[in-house]
Order: structure tokens, then sequence, then C-alpha cells
């Protein structure tokens, strides 16, 4: 089964966030976690996928429309969870007016 969820980087989810983020892009794309964390978190709105009880993917969306951060574990890629965080975070951006988004 997979949920999808708008989510706040608060003490609830920020240790899952950051737990996808550091997997996909600290150990296996090489990327300086300080560059990732950027102090921007807090206030974004953030999407995590769930799928059989795991958290296994996340996208964020700064207040401008600005979507980053998307990861999703190898466990779970090519089953179109980017897509699913993509779409989520867009029907959030409507739900918010916020008029644009972009990457």
């Amino acid at each position: 089964m997979i949920k999808t969820m708008i989510v706040k980087f608060d003490d609830e989810y920020a240790s899952k966030i950051r737990k996808i983020r550091n997997t996909v892009f600290s150990q296996e794309q090489k990327i300086d976690e300080a560059a990732d964390f950027d102090g921007q978190d807090v206030n974004a709105i953030h999407v995590l996928i769930e799928m059989d009880g795991k958290y296994v993917g996340t996208g964020r969306m700064l207040m401008d429309g600005h979507i980053g951060r998307l990861a999703v574990l190898k466990l779970a890629r090519g089953r179109g969870l980017g897509k699913e965080l993509m779409l989520e975070l867009m029907a959030e951006a409507k739900a918010r007016g916020i008029q644009r988004v972009y990457l």
C-alpha cells in the first residue's frame, strides 16, 4: 500500500525526511549534507511517501513554488513515486494559491 502525505519538517517528520535525503543525496550521490540541508526546510512544504509501512520518498516546495529535494529510495524506484511526489506538491500549490511551480 502506498500513502502520500503533506507534512511539516518538525519533530515528527524531520528525521524521516533527513534519512531519505541522506541516503539518496549524501550516500548515493556524494552531495555534501550541508548543501542539501540549507536551512529552508522549516518553512517549506514537504511530501512523504509511505510504502508498506516504510517511508521511501520525499520532496519539498518553497513558498515561491520552487520544487526540489525530490528523493526516492532505491528499493522503491521504478514505481512512479517521483511522479506522485510532483503531483502531490502541485496539488498543494494550487490549494494554497501558489500561481506557478518550477524545478
